[in-house]
């Protein structure tokens, strides 16, 4: 846990050296929401046996003070080991973006609240970690963008109280937000 705490407060202290750009950015405030759909990885000891499910999500987010924002999120990371494996997450986020003429690029670090849910044995897990991702928002309309992006879950399913260890759960996926 102590890396991922580095490499959170690393993205943060590197957020808050760029904030004198924030005179030059564009659409300075504003909110969106917007929803994607894509693949959940569960990272396993072995790349070769990682698992992948259906994932998808829907945001909201507001940009408050130049490109600094905020964005809050409702995951499902999908279901995994034939079906008895099922991961969801509220995620919460700092996000800093640098607007070119053609895309808007994006950085994320926040916490995220999961919970694993062991369907045969009708257990449940719930707890609170680090998250990431990165991405890229593509304009369509003035309002209308396509998004792509990368999320990492950090350490899902661990639980605090026993044997069970977490796994890394990557979410990628595309969808559309809509800017107001």
């Amino acid at each position: 846990m102590t890396n991922k705490k580095s490499l959170v407060g690393s993205v943060f202290i590197c957020m808050m050296l760029l904030l004198p750009l924030q005179s030059q950015a564009r659409g300075s405030v504003g909110a969106y929401i917007g929803f994607g759909f894509g693949h959940g990885v569960r990272d396993e000891i072995s790349p070769t046996t990682d698992e992948a499910g259906l994932a998808n999500k829907l945001y909201l987010g507001f940009r408050i003070m130049g490109p600094i924002g905020v964005e809050f999120g409702f995951h499902d990371l999908g279901t995994y080991n034939d079906g008895d494996d099922d991961y969801s997450a509220s995620s919460y986020a700092a996000v800093y973006t640098v607007t070119t003429k053609s895309a808007t690029l994006f950085v994320k670090a926040g916490m995220a609240d999961w919970t694993f849910k062991d369907v045969p044995n009708n257990t449940e897990i719930s707890e609170v970690d680090l998250m990431y991702g990165f991405g890229i928002n593509l304009p369509i309309s003035p309002r209308l963008f396509f998004r792509t992006e990368w999320e990492t879950f950090m350490d899902v399913g661990e639980d605090p109280a026993g044997p069970t260890p977490g796994r890394d759960v990557n979410h990628i996926n595309f969808g559309v937000n809509y800017m107001f």
